[in-house]
């Protein structure tokens, strides 16, 4: 069996847990670490080090770590993931951000930074890896996943964004309520015709709002009834005929407040109420 190993010492508790677990299934296992190593693509040293506790090992070497020794993978990645998370607090400076639900992001700047809290929660991946996880080459760049996760961007396209929380590893069951935010800091940005972001903005992302909707509104075209009722049943009361696409501005009123505006269908299905309605209390 060789030495034993040195006591784990750690000012990270999280990262104390996941080296004990990891030393905890090689010792169950009754392997060696050189043993171990010829169960998985990694040295003997790098398994070693990956349980020392002295710094927060890769996923991957964790993963294979797991399953040279048969242990759980799902208990490995959460272990893992929650040393990350702490890695990244501690390292973070300034006061701790909020980070919105999903169900309660209303514009653009909530929608990023509850993009980069998913990011975090994941364990922080590295971009390679949510690359990889996002569909391989060309799915989400590395450079746009940069500017993401440091809130310079939001992703340009509906599957972009979907690519996104693939990348997070938001499970698909709950990714709803993610498309819906999407969807609906959109609609209130457009509706609020204010494009300065709170985050930086600079000329080689201007295009990216036109960007995200053309994507939103490509292949949405009608051309019976239904435009109205869509549009009635959001609260609005149209003052003039259906434009002919959801992606025109159609004059219409407030059945709730009286304020007459012109938004566009394809924002109006993911609106309750008009900005007026939304922005005064009671």
């Amino acid at each position: 069996m060789g030495r034993g190993e040195k006591p784990v010492v750690s000012q990270a508790p999280a990262l104390v847990a996941l080296a004990e677990w990891l030393r905890a299934q090689r010792r169950r296992t009754g392997m060696t670490y050189r043993q171990l190593s010829t169960r998985t693509p990694y040295a003997a040293t790098t398994l070693q080090r990956a349980a020392s506790g002295a710094a927060t090992p890769r996923l991957r070497v964790v993963e294979a770590y797991a399953r040279a020794c048969e242990a759980s993978i799902e208990d490995a990645r959460e272990l893992w993931k929650t040393a990350r998370r702490a890695e990244r607090r501690a390292a973070r400076r300034g006061p701790s951000v909020l980070v919105p639900q999903p169900e309660f992001i209303q514009d653009i700047s909530e929608l990023s930074a509850a993009l980069v809290g998913a990011w975090e929660r994941a364990g922080a991946p590295s971009l390679r890896m949510m690359e990889e996880r996002a569909g391989g080459y060309g799915a989400l760049p590395r450079t746009t996943l940069q500017r993401i996760i440091s809130k310079q961007a939001v992703p340009r396209s509906m599957g972009q964004f979907e690519a996104m929380l693939l990348a997070c590893d938001i499970p698909e069951a709950d990714r709803a309520p993610w498309m819906r935010a999407y969807h609906r800091a959109w609609a209130n940005h457009e509706e609020a015709h204010d494009y300065t972001l709170p985050f930086s903005w600079n000329s080689s992302t201007a295009m990216l709002e036109s960007q995200v909707r053309t994507q939103l509104q490509r292949g949405h075209r009608a051309n019976d009834a239904t435009p109205t009722q869509q549009l009635r049943a959001r609260g609005f009361v149209p003052l003039e005929p259906f434009p002919g696409a959801v992606d025109v501005p159609w004059r219409s009123r407030c059945s709730g407040c009286g304020t007459i505006s012109a938004p566009r269908l394809s924002y109006a299905r993911y609106m309750d109420r008009c900005r007026t309605c939304r922005l005064t209390p009671g």
